[in-house]
């Protein structure tokens, strides 16, 4: 009886080390996500540009509108975040077409973003789309319109100081 005892203890001490060592092994998603130091909520300043070719032969930029926005920037998954810069999803452009103001980019360990889905060629592209430090973040993206002009979106955030994120 005191053999069968000393096993049953001997099993306990065992497979509570095991599992000590197991839990502790396993890595807090949460605290281990480097992209945690760019969540927050953040002001968005959207500069909204129509740029097209002049009968001289140069590019004109004219300002189209400038809108002001706070949104949070949160996870999707493991390696995507939502930057949400105007209130709707979808804004109609001066071409009647669909413009997307909600983007789901590739958040690197460097801050850099990538959006491989975003529209290329053309009139149509990015041309900045990054983090600067974890307070700021600038994106300059445009799309096409008629053969000789485009629209230029740059948005700039900046964290929300006030906000309790």
């Amino acid at each position: 009886m005191e053999t069968k005892l000393k096993m049953m203890k001997a099993k306990i001490l065992l497979l509570s080390i095991l599992l000590l060592f197991f839990y502790s092994c396993k890595k807090d998603d949460v605290a281990n996500d480097y992209r945690t130091k760019y969540y927050g909520e953040f002001n968005y300043t959207t500069l909204h540009n129509w740029i097209f070719m002049e009968d001289t032969g140069g590019w004109h930029n004219e300002p189209f509108d400038t809108t002001y926005y706070s949104s949070n920037i949160t996870p999707i998954d493991s390696n995507r975040i939502i930057i949400k810069f105007k209130p709707d999803d979808i804004q109609e452009d001066v071409y009647g077409e669909n413009i997307l103001t909600i983007h789901y980019p590739i958040l690197n360990i460097d801050g850099h973003l990538e959006y491989p889905e975003f529209p290329g060629g053309g009139h149509q592209g990015i041309r900045d789309y990054n983090f600067i430090g974890y307070d700021s973040l600038y994106l300059c993206f445009f799309y096409g319109g008629m053969i000789g002009g485009y629209e230029q979106y740059i948005v700039i955030g900046q964290r929300n100081r006030n906000s309790k994120d």
